[in-house]
């Protein structure tokens, strides 16, 4: 849940595809020292954070960990 972590951000998106909703989230990160921002897409928005944190995104492994 996007509320136990304070500079989390998520949002619910159904992509407009006909008979293929899968819900996904819009989320943005920020890094702990507040000087970098990711926004991704993910239909499972707790284990995405997670792979965040764990370093194993390349793209955002140099700035975790991450909110």
């Amino acid at each position: 849940e996007a509320g136990h972590y304070p500079y989390f951000s998520a949002h619910l998106f159904i992509p407009p595809k006909i008979g293929y909703n899968i819900p996904m989230f819009v989320y943005i990160l920020k890094s702990e020292t507040g000087s970098h921002y990711y926004v991704g897409l993910t239909k499972n928005i707790e284990q995405r954070l997670k792979e965040h944190n764990a370093k194993s995104v390349p793209h955002t492994s140099k700035y975790s960990p991450w909110h």
